[in-house]
Parts: C-alpha cells; sequence; structure tokens
C-alpha cells in the first residue's frame, strides 16, 4: 500500500504545482507557506483518523472483516501523501525563503529534528498499542474459536492523530508568535 502513497506524490506534485497553484493565483487566492504546513497536518490527522475509524468498524463488525480489501485503506494512504506534499514541500520553502542563509542549516535541522520527534511519539504510540494488546490477552478479547475479537489498532491510530492534533496546536502557537515577531520588523528568521 506504500506505493498508493508513493504514486499519489508523483501525479499531485506536477498536478499542484503546474494546474492548481497557477489557477488559484489567476484568481487572487494565495496560502503563505505556513498555513500550507497546519494544512498538511490537519490532513494528517484526518488520515489518523479515517485509519482508526476503519479499524473500530472492522472490530466491531465481525461480518465485514470478511468483505474488506486492502482497497479500503486508499484513502488513508492518499490523505497522507497529500499531507506529506504540504508539509515537506512548504517546510523546505520555509527554510530557505524566511531564514538567511548562514542559518538554513540550523533551520533545515530544526525541521528534521520535529520530524524525528515525531517518528519517536509514533513508536511511543506503538507501544501504548502493544500494551493494551498485552492487557487484552484474557478470555475477552478473543472468540470461542481462540481467533482474537479486537485488534486495538484503532487505539493505535486514534493515539498518532491525538499526537498529530497536539503538534498541530503546538505548531498554531508557535506560528502566531513567530508572525507576531515577523510584523514587529525583525525581519526574517
Amino acid at each position: 500500500m506504500s506505493a498508493v502513497d508513493s504514486l499519489t506524490l508523483v501525479l499531485l506534485i506536477p498536478l499542484s504545482e503546474f494546474v492548481v497553484r497557477p489557477l488559484l493565483a489567476r484568481r487572487g487566492v494565495s496560502f503563505s507557506t505556513t498555513s500550507k504546513i497546519g494544512a498538511g497536518m490537519v490532513l494528517a490527522s484526518c488520515s489518523l483518523l479515517s485509519a482508526g475509524i476503519l479499524g473500530t468498524v472492522m472490530d466491531r463488525t465481525v461480518d465485514l472483516k470478511t468483505y474488506v480489501t486492502s482497497f479500503w485503506q486508499v484513502p488513508q494512504y492518499v490523505l497522507m501523501a497529500l499531507s506529506e506534499m504540504l508539509t515537506m514541500i512548504s517546510g523546505y520553502e520555509l527554510a530557505y525563503t524566511q531564514a538567511p542563509v548562514s542559518m538554513q542549516g540550523l533551520v533545515m535541522g530544526l525541521f528534521m529534528f520535529a520530524q524525528g520527534l515525531g517518528a519517536f511519539l509514533s513508536l511511543l504510540a506503538v507501544g501504548f498499542a502493544a500494551y493494551i494488546d498485552v492487557i487484552c490477552r484474557d478470555d475477552s478479547c478473543y472468540q470461542e474459536d481462540g481467533t482474537q475479537k479486537k485488534t486495538q489498532m484503532d487505539l493505535y491510530f486514534y493515539s498518532l492523530a491525538a499526537f498529530q492534533i497536539f503538534g498541530f496546536l503546538l505548531y498554531r502557537l508557535i506560528i502566531r508568535s513567530y508572525h507576531r515577531w515577523h510584523r514587529t520588523g525583525y525581519g526574517a528568521l
């Protein structure tokens, strides 16, 4: 399924740059780099929430499990690819347009650090989901034939979405102070 993510990126980046952006520019609509990053974070949250909802629906509807294919995950991967497109490209743009040449490496390092911190927090979420799965080893989580009733993956995706939403709120606070600082005349980063 990761091919869906890559294929979506390969198709949407040129479409965005050569069709959507010029069309919006002709209509006088433009988005700041920081708002594109925020929109990407919101799309990532939506992707994770939809994955959690799919997991919850599958856990609660036993008959549905026989009809679920991997194509049910395509919306999550498309949303995540849109999120990556908005956040990564805009993050690079922000680093190279707002930071002085002498600080571009530092800004990119901070950007990559934030990505690493997000990966670390997602590992904590995996640990949380695994812990819940261990707690669920009693008979209440298994059917009479020994198969597991619940996968607990919905909790994993919900916790990732919670981390993402927290990160978005923190980002908004930081960006608000950045814009206030930028307006006072101190210049770029």
